[in-house]
């Protein structure tokens, strides 16, 4: 995560609050390839950020600036974990989301004679798979999410000599209304859309702020401070990651915040004091783990 070091230093403890995670959206793979005039490696994404940007606790980087950036010539030669990294370094990224479109769109089943007496049955589909959440300092994948929705409309009746429904039309609709407009979320597909990537956000938003608690054993201490950098007693066992604030403890009171900078080992890692109204020394009891805003 990112600290503004001279701001944590100058305010009080009792008013400091841990900054929003900052996140950055990458374009998809699209292997929909829905017959529109939709581009889904882009629009999904940008349809993604609006969804984050309701989320408490994020905060996301604009899309033209991701875009900016994977513009430039010297972003365009890496390829993989490099090329997210560098664009993470380029606007200030503590993580980053990336992701593949599966299926999405509206496919149609036809039965009979549709000039005559015929029969059709609509099946509506969002699926986005392998959406990687990646820390972008290690490049540790903190989760892999995924949603897939399917509605299917099967009228009652059938269609006699041709006559359009109002499945019929709002199908052809897809092909000409404009992506994620009010219009779009009028549609069955764009209702089911709305599901989809509500459901999409809540599972990153959790991936990133509302992580599994740490475990706070008699070891949660702080075990040597050298200058601005402290050794914890707490590890990958504890749950403890990369960018996790921590208060310091004195008698239950918070004297002090650390970032853990460096996991290494079951129950000990590396940080920086981000502020301190006292001193922290060596034996003083080590908090949970604080979100965003807290």
């Amino acid at each position: 995560m990112r600290f503004w070091l001279c701001l944590l230093l100058a305010a009080p403890c009792a008013a400091q609050t841990v900054p929003a995670v900052r996140v950055a959206v990458l374009p998809f793979v699209d292997k929909a390839g829905f017959q529109g005039d939709w581009d889904l490696s882009l629009d999904v994404p940008r349809l993604l950020v609006r969804y984050l940007e309701r989320e408490p606790g994020l905060q996301i980087v604009e899309v033209e600036r991701v875009a900016q950036v994977l513009a430039q010539k010297e972003i365009k030669k890496l390829r993989g974990d490099k090329r997210v990294r560098a664009l993470a370094q380029s606007v200030q990224a503590d993580a980053v989301v990336l992701g593949v479109v599966e299926k999405f769109g509206v496919r149609r089943m036809m039965a009979g004679d549709p000039n005559l007496i015929g029969y059709k049955s609509y099946t509506h589909t969002v699926k986005i798979g392998t959406v990687d959440v990646l820390q972008s300092v290690t490049g540790q994948l903190l989760a892999t999410c995924a949603v897939h929705l399917d509605s299917v409309e099967s009228p009652r009746e059938l269609d006699l000599f041709g006559r359009p429904r109002a499945q019929d039309r709002e199908f052809r609709e897809l092909f000409k209304v404009v992506f994620a407009s009010p219009r779009f979320f009028e549609l069955a597909f764009g209702q089911l859309v709305d599901r989809a990537f509500s459901d999409l956000s809540g599972q990153i938003t959790r991936a990133l702020v509302d992580r599994p608690a740490i475990v706070l054993s008699e070891k949660a201490v702080v075990l040597a401070v050298e200058g601005a950098e402290v050794f914890l007693g707490l590890g990958l066992e504890d749950r403890v990651h990369f960018g996790d604030v921590l208060p310091v403890l004195r008698q239950q009171q918070r004297i002090a915040l650390v970032q853990v900078r460096q996991v290494l080992g079951p129950h000990l890692s590396k940080g920086i004091v981000l502020q301190q109204q006292e001193p922290v020394k060596n034996g003083l009891r080590l908090g949970q783990r604080l979100s965003p805003g807290e």
